[in-house]
């Protein structure tokens, strides 16, 4: 019998990425103290061009491991089916009512990317609504993006106008 490390052949990686925060002093040295910034902008982008590498190498783990797992229940699936011990639409059933309360868990937990949904275009918003935030930021002290918790669109997140909270993701950015 195999060993579930042996079903699939995952490549594994092992480095860490890191980003460096730097202090003045370091960013003076990067800028041979001329205000040349590019030797430290390219050192920067190497290294998260790194994390990018690393985050993309598990997601691509995860994925291989996640379609071994479904292979697994899909299998086991069809043979309970073949048998007479469950049929689809109970199981159908029983998936609706999990999916609901895990959705509700990691919601709960904040885990997973969050998105508006329903999504609608807000270009095409018919309505003139007009707000000068900037004037009114001293009566409403910016509770918006201080209190409120809400998830932007995926346009939003395209568009990069919006800042969104980097442990939260796509999740409307604290202060």
């Amino acid at each position: 019998m195999k060993k579930m490390s042996e079903v699939t052949n995952i490549p594994t990686f092992t480095e860490k990425p890191f980003l460096r925060i730097q202090k003045q002093s370091d960013t003076q040295d990067a800028t041979n103290g001329n205000g040349n910034h590019s030797e430290f902008l390219e050192e920067l982008r190497k290294e998260v061009v790194h994390g990018f590498l690393y985050s993309h190498t598990r997601v691509n783990a995860n994925t291989s491991k996640a379609l071994e797992v479904a292979s697994f229940c899909y299998a086991l699936i069809e043979l309970l089916n073949e048998k007479g011990i469950i049929s689809i639409e109970e199981l159908d059933e029983r998936k609706k009512v999990v999916a609901e309360r895990l959705v509700k868990k990691f919601a709960e937990k904040g885990m997973g990317a969050l998105y508006q949904n329903p999504e609608h275009d807000k270009y095409s918003f018919d309505k003139n609504v007009e707000l000068d935030c900037q004037s009114r930021v001293h009566l409403c002290k910016a509770a918006c993006c201080r209190i409120f918790s809400f998830a932007l669109s995926r346009q939003d997140i395209k568009e990069g106008i919006i800042r969104w909270e980097l442990g939260h993701p796509y999740m409307i950015a604290k202060g």
